[in-house]
Formats: C-alpha cells, structure tokens, sequence
C-alpha cells in the first residue's frame, strides 16, 4: 500500500496521503493493530504544513468516531467495511 505524497504527523497515529487510483486524499489512523482510512478534502491535507494544530484536532474528532464517522473510508479490519469499503481497501493494498 503506498499512499502518494504521504505525510507522517510523528507521535499522533496517523498520517495523511493521495490515492491515484481512487483520486481522494485520506488520512490514515493507526489504532492498535488496524489502520482506518478516512477521506479528507485536499485542503485538509495542505493543513499538514499549513496548520498542524488544526489537523491534528480534526484526526481526534474523526478517531473519536471512528467507522462511524461520516468520513469513514475503509479499514484494515474486514469486519468494519462493507462490500464497497473492501472493495476500496483492496484497491488500496494493490496501490
């Protein structure tokens, strides 16, 4: 799996990237042994460098949701996604 222009936010648990074959940036989410994936809008990820603060608050609010979450893309863990959700973790894997 290998996330395009991938960002690593150091001691938060999650990082943010681009997928060419999907064409959507997601953050990632790392919760013990399963990584969630979350689509966020291209000036979310520009907050990286531009404003960290304001996207590591914005990783909280979306981890405290988590598969709930509106924003909800895929994750690791089949039994959170549905058919389309693997679909789309597959995809990324194959990246």
């Amino acid at each position: 799996m290998a996330l395009r222009n991938k960002l690593t936010r150091t001691g938060k648990s999650y990082s943010v990237g681009y997928s060419p074959t999907l064409r959507v940036d997601l953050m990632q989410i790392v919760t013990g042994v399963k990584a969630r994936y979350y689509k966020i809008s291209r000036d979310e990820y520009t907050w990286f460098t531009k404003d960290p603060a304001r996207l590591d608050k914005l990783a909280q609010l979306i981890a405290k949701d988590g598969a709930k979450s509106t924003r909800f893309f895929c994750s690791s863990d089949q039994s959170e996604n549905s058919p389309e959700q693997m679909k789309r973790f597959r995809t990324l894997v194959d990246e």
